[in-house]
C-alpha cells in the first residue's frame, strides 16, 4: 500500500508567507501606478508567481518576474528553519516508508530549490492559470 503525506509550504512547513508577500510588494510595485498592498497580493493567491504578475502588471511583466525572483531568493535565505517539529515529523514519516509531497501554489522556480523540504520528495507546483483562492471560496 502506497502512503503519502502532502504538505503546503507557506505557513505549514515554515513561516514563509510574510516574506513572499514582502518580496512581491517590493519588487512589483515599481511596475504599477501605486504601491502594491498586502490585500492586493493575497487576492492573487492560488496562482503561481507568473499568474500573480500577469493578474496585476500590465507592462514589463518579464522584468517584474525577474525582480520578484531576485528579491524572493534574497528574503528566502532568511528562513533557514522550518517550524519546530517539522524535521522530526519528516524523519518519522520516512522511517514508516511514507512518501512526502509538497503541494503548493508556488511556481517551480520558487519551490523546487527549497531547503525546507526534503530532497527526493514529490512536488506539485501551481500554475499561472490556477484559480485564485478568493474566487474558489465563492464557488
Amino acid at each position: 500500500m502506497l502512503k503519502i503525506a502532502a504538505f503546503d509550504l507557506d505557513g505549514t512547513i515554515a513561516d514563509t508567507m510574510p516574506l513572499s508577500i514582502e518580496a512581491f510588494c517590493e519588487s512589483v510595485s515599481g511596475y504599477m501606478d501605486h504601491e502594491l498592498t498586502e490585500k492586493e497580493v493575497v487576492e492573487t493567491f492560488g496562482l503561481n508567481e507568473t499568474g500573480m504578475v500577469n493578474a496585476i502588471v500590465r507592462e514589463n511583466r518579464e522584468s517584474a518576474m525577474r525582480d520578484f525572483y531576485e528579491r524572493y531568493e534574497i528574503l528566502h535565505r532568511e528562513v533557514t528553519e522550518p517550524f519546530p517539529g517539522i524535521l522530526e515529523l519528516f524523519a518519522f514519516l520516512r522511517e514508516k516508508n511514507v512518501m512526502l509531497a509538497l503541494i503548493t501554489g508556488k511556481g517551480e522556480r520558487s519551490c523546487c530549490g527549497n531547503i525546507l523540504f526534503p530532497k527526493r520528495s514529490s512536488v506539485i507546483s501551481g500554475t499561472r492559470l490556477g484559480i485564485s483562492k478568493p474566487a474558489a471560496g465563492r464557488a
